[in-house]
């Protein structure tokens, strides 16, 4: 027979050497050794717990969004601003040069819905990394609550002389504790997967209105070399 102790190994009771047989354990020994060691385990998925949230965190933290330096992500990209705001722009007058060239009107047209797909989906990956951010400080309060519940139940186990709900109800509490710190740090990494594939979209979207905005570019250039051979 073994007996569990408060480090999660196991000790051999106690037996005569002459006879070579084991002394048999009270109830209560074996109920409270079945306790300490099932108790214990809580403790190495709580810790775990804790040390993984605290790198997700790390990874997710919305400081860490893939921005520009200013407010607006697209500000420092040539003619998008003046797109995106909606005023008219050096294409449109451009575009009359050219007596309203409907290839141009479409590409103008096509940019700026470009600019505006990309902010969309930067303001929602910032918006999955925030809750990302939220939902890991709740997987670490939840983890630490139930290492510190472990810790207690498994002392209480190991000091009692007579059975008590007490320390079940404890044990219970923090399992629970566990299970809610799994969850949230499972919906984190979700959230955090999806802020990662918001922003690789509004990259490809950020590309694609640049490649457009060069097209305009080019044919700014043409334009006014037609005009100064006029």
């Amino acid at each position: 027979t073994a007996q569990g102790n408060p480090q999660g190994g196991f000790e051999a009771a106690s037996r005569e050497p002459s006879r070579g047989t084991f002394t048999p354990l009270s109830p209560m020994a074996s109920l409270r050794g079945f306790l300490v060691c099932t108790i214990a385990t809580l403790l190495l998925p709580s810790i775990s717990d804790a040390f993984i949230v605290t790198h997700l965190r790390a990874a997710g933290s919305p400081a860490r969004l893939r921005r520009c330096p200013t407010s607006n992500p697209l500000a420092l990209r040539p003619g998008a601003a003046t797109l995106r705001a909606g005023a008219p722009s050096r294409w449109t007058t451009w575009l009359g040069m050219a007596g309203g060239d409907t290839d141009l009107d479409e590409l103008e047209k096509e940019a700026e819905e470009a600019i505006d797909l990309a902010e969309k989906l930067w303001e929602e990956a910032l918006d999955a990394r925030t809750e990302a951010d939220k939902l890991s400080s709740e997987a670490e309060l939840a983890a630490s609550q139930s290492q510190d519940k472990s810790q207690s139940a498994a002392e209480t186990v190991e000091n009692m002389t007579t059975f008590s709900l007490k320390s079940v109800a404890q044990g219970r509490e923090a399992v629970n504790l566990s299970v809610e710190a799994v969850s949230a740090l499972t919906r984190a990494q979700e959230a955090l997967m999806k802020a990662e594939e918001l922003e690789a979209k509004a990259e490809q979207a950020l590309a694609r209105s640049e490649e457009i905005l060069e097209r305009l570019a080019e044919l700014e250039g043409d334009l006014e070399s037609d005009e100064d051979k006029k």
